[in-house]
C-alpha cells in the first residue's frame, strides 16, 4: 500500500494537494466507483474538479456525493452546479441530533483492481482544496492488498447505512429538495469566484 501526505498551506505548491489529487483520480481510467463524504461544500470548491467529474462520466459507472449542511457553509451555489451537471448528490442533515454535526471529509475511489482513499481535513471548498493549511492522507492500494481492502471494507461498513441509502438522515438532491433547503434558510447564499494565481 502507497500512502502519501498531502499538506498545503505550508509553501507546498509544488506538491500535490488534495484538490490537484482529485481531479488526478477522476481522470484516471482505472477508477470506476467514487463515493465522496464532506461536511461542507462550496461553489467554488465544486468549480474546482467538475470538469474532471464531466469528462470522467464515461468512465465511472457511479460516482456520488454525501454532503452535509450544517451551520449554513454548503452553499445553494454549489448543489445548483452539481444538480445542472447531474451529479447524484445526496444532503445529510440530521435535524433532530443538534449537539453534533456531520463533519467528514472522505473521498473513495475503486476500481476492478486498484482503489485510492483520500482522508483529511479538506472539506469541498476551494481554499480547503488547495489554499487553507491542511492535512489529509492518500492510500493507494490494489485488490490483493489485504491491509488496504480491510481499511476499505470497514469505511465501507461504517458508512453502510449512507452508501445502500437506508439512512433516514439523507435525501437525494432535487430541485424540489433544493427549494426546500433555500425557504428553510439551511444554506449559504455565498457565491465565489476563482481568482487566478497572480491576482490573489
Amino acid at each position: 500500500m502507497k500512502t502519501t501526505f498531502l499538506g498545503h498551506g505550508i509553501g507546498t505548491k509544488e506538491k500535490p494537494n488534495v484538490g490537484n489529487q482529485l481531479a488526478d483520480s477522476f481522470s484516471c481510467d482505472q477508477f470506476i466507483s467514487f463515493n465522496g463524504f464532506v461536511a461542507f461544500a462550496t461553489g467554488s470548491g465544486v468549480k474546482t474538479i467538475i470538469k474532471s467529474i464531466e469528462n470522467s462520466n464515461h468512465i465511472f459507472e457511479q460516482c456520488r456525493f454525501f454532503i452535509g449542511i450544517d451551520n449554513m457553509v454548503t452553499s445553494e451555489e454549489a448543489l445548483r452546479l452539481l444538480l445542472k451537471k447531474n451529479v447524484e448528490t445526496f444532503i445529510y442533515y440530521d435535524s433532530i441530533k443538534k449537539n453534533s454535526i456531520y463533519h467528514p471529509k472522505l473521498y473513495i475511489f475503486e476500481g476492478q483492481n486498484n482503489h485510492r482513499v483520500i482522508i483529511g481535513s479538506s472539506n469541498l471548498t476551494y481554499q480547503a482544496l488547495n489554499s487553507n493549511l491542511e492535512a489529509s492522507i492518500q492510500l493507494e492500494f490494489d485488490s490483493e492488498n489485504k491491509e488496504g481492502n480491510s481499511l476499505l471494507k470497514e469505511i465501507k461498513e461504517y458508512y453502510s447505512s449512507l452508501l445502500d441509502l437506508s439512512s433516514t438522515n439523507i435525501r437525494l438532491l432535487t430541485e424540489e429538495y433544493l427549494e426546500e433547503l433555500i425557504e428553510k434558510n439551511l444554506l449559504s447564499k455565498k457565491i465565489e469566484i476563482i481568482e487566478e494565481e497572480g491576482k490573489r
